[in-house]
């Protein structure tokens, strides 16, 4: 049987390969498409990312850039052992932020994320000054259909003052009745202004529906409608329920 020696390789490996290859030691990294990756740990997951994908949109992760390496040689980010923690964020926040910030095909594709998805990506970018990716995300927000009360609760979270107007706008127009969970996200004070709003609307004599300067009287007894609403007030009362 013919055996292949070691020296017959090297000199077939040798005689292949292209004429003018640099030393390994002239070789020069891209400065755009010679990504680095790091790993981190995010509510007990690892994730091993180009690490250009944060830091080109955030100060905060350049400035890990800057911290110098241990004298040990275990520099975080470069094994599962020794990973980047990021505190206080989960998991599934941090993977949208990626569907955003690494998209998975090119060619234009964008990933689809729903608004709650969306809040993640605006939480974090918040939370890590990611200014082009924090306006990124609130215009991907404005135009989705959302609820109004979701929408004035996370204006107020991450001061998108924009969204207020039309959120109450929507609330006020809605023929959904206010719930107790709405009161407890919007707070006392702003669903009853919401409420004197919507109770100013009245129908003049040509059926068209204006805007008082105040509430007007209801010539109509509640009662029987405040018992059906208000089990506390059934209590030893007969009631015919309109």
């Amino acid at each position: 049987m013919y055996s292949v020696k070691y020296t017959e390789v090297v000199s077939v490996v040798s005689a292949v390969r292209r004429p003018g290859t640099p030393d390994s030691n002239c070789l020069q990294r891209d400065g755009t498409y010679y990504l680095p990756c790091k790993i981190f740990l995010v509510d007990n997951r690892l994730f091993q990312i180009p690490f250009a994908y944060l830091s080109n949109e955030s100060e905060i992760f350049r400035g890990m850039m800057d911290v110098p390496l241990p004298s040990d040689g275990t520099a975080e980010g470069m094994s599962d052992d020794h990973p980047i923690r990021l505190e206080g964020v989960l998991k599934e926040e941090f993977r949208q932020l990626l569907r955003v910030l690494c998209p998975p095909k090119a060619l234009g594709f964008e990933e689809v994320l729903s608004f709650k998805q969306w809040i993640s990506v605006l939480k974090l970018a918040d939370l890590w000054c990611m200014d082009a990716v924090r306006a990124h995300a609130i215009k991907k927000m404005s135009d989705i259909d959302a609820d109004p009360v979701e929408k004035v609760v996370v204006a107020r979270q991450y001061k998108v003052h924009d969204w207020l107007v039309p959120a109450f706008n929507a609330i006020i127009s809605r023929s959904q009745t206010l719930s107790e969970v709405d009161v407890e996200r919007l707070g006392v004070s702003t669903i009853l202004r919401l409420v004197a709003i919507r109770d100013r609307l009245q129908r003049d004599y040509r059926n068209f529906v204006t805007l008082s300067a105040t509430r007007q009287p209801a010539a109509f007894d509640f009662t029987n409608a405040i018992l059906a609403e208000i089990p506390e007030c059934r209590r030893g009362v007969d009631v015919l329920f309109i």
